[in-house]
């Protein structure tokens, strides 16, 4: 049996997958996390913070991308710095990105 988002990811010749949040981080992550270096492949992240962290930094590029002027420190920043701005549980509220259009005359 197939739901109407299976049909319509096979319709659109499966350009596109709709991933819960476990299938995201398996697939960004497979590396068990009982491996002594599984929390360096996020940059010393938690697994939540880690998925964080990248939702920020792409947000970040899709809003350059879109002629929006994104702080330096923002498109730069390092999984590091991400931890030392927002901690190890970052808040969604937290993670509010706000940017002027680079043509908005007002």
């Amino acid at each position: 049996a197939t739901s109407s988002t299976d049909n319509n990811n096979n319709n659109n010749n499966n350009k596109y997958k709709i991933m819960s949040d476990d299938e995201l981080m398996e697939e960004t992550n497979p590396e068990n996390e009982d491996t002594p270096n599984a929390g360096a492949n996020r940059g010393g992240l938690t697994p939540e913070a880690s998925r964080l962290y990248r939702v920020y930094k792409t947000v970040a590029a899709m809003l350059e991308k879109r002629g929006y002027m994104v702080p330096r420190e923002i498109r730069t920043m390092s999984a590091d710095a991400f931890t030392q701005k927002f901690g190890e549980k970052p808040t969604r509220q937290s993670l509010t990105i706000l940017v002027e259009k680079a043509d908005d005359e007002s």
